[in-house]
């Protein structure tokens, strides 16, 4: 994906939505500049390293069903450890991938409703919840309680058709 122009929004993995702002050449090479969308901070990506970064364009509406349906299927995973579990997570979290987010906001959010998540796994269900919210709010241009509701129902509709895949 290296077809990024000035103005183009993309997701940069565990930090949500950003704006390509520029894009610069210097001695080290080419860059694209990206302002975060949450907090208004600024990141410098080498253009040859975007795959790396597992930087990538927001989802189009057509895959917002295929998120929600990731999101109410029912199918959640079971650790038997939670550091085993808090590590897949993490990597889940640090791909890039908004479908990979939706499986760890839905494993939490069951395990949540079983037990009190650890002080981290409550950041991550956050974190994995900010960066839904922000990116269906902007693909979908609706306002962020709607699309929190429409999150909740989901997740709810979860609960109701699980299936635990145990998971070693």
């Amino acid at each position: 994906m290296t077809d990024l122009r000035v103005g183009d929004k993309v997701v940069y993995p565990n930090h949500g939505l950003a704006v390509v702002e520029t894009v610069n050449e210097s001695d080290l090479g080419e860059f694209y500049q990206l302002r975060i969308v949450s907090n208004n901070s600024l990141i410098m990506i080498p253009m040859d390293g975007i795959n790396t970064v597992g930087l990538r364009k927001i989802i189009s509406s057509r895959e917002v069903n295929k998120l929600y349906r990731i999101l109410q299927n029912g199918m959640v995973e079971e650790y038997d450890n939670w550091m085993g579990r808090y590590r897949e997570n993490l990597e889940k979290m640090q791909s890039g991938s908004i479908f990979q987010v939706a499986e760890v906001l839905k494993n939490l959010f069951y395990l949540s409703n079983k037990k009190d998540l650890s002080y981290r796994e409550k950041k991550m269900f956050t974190k994995a919840r900010y960066l839904i919210v922000s990116e269906l709010m902007e693909v979908q241009e609706l306002p962020e309680p709607e699309v929190e509701k429409k999150l909740d129902k989901a997740l709810s509709k979860c609960l109701k058709k699980k299936k635990v895949a145990p998971v070693r």
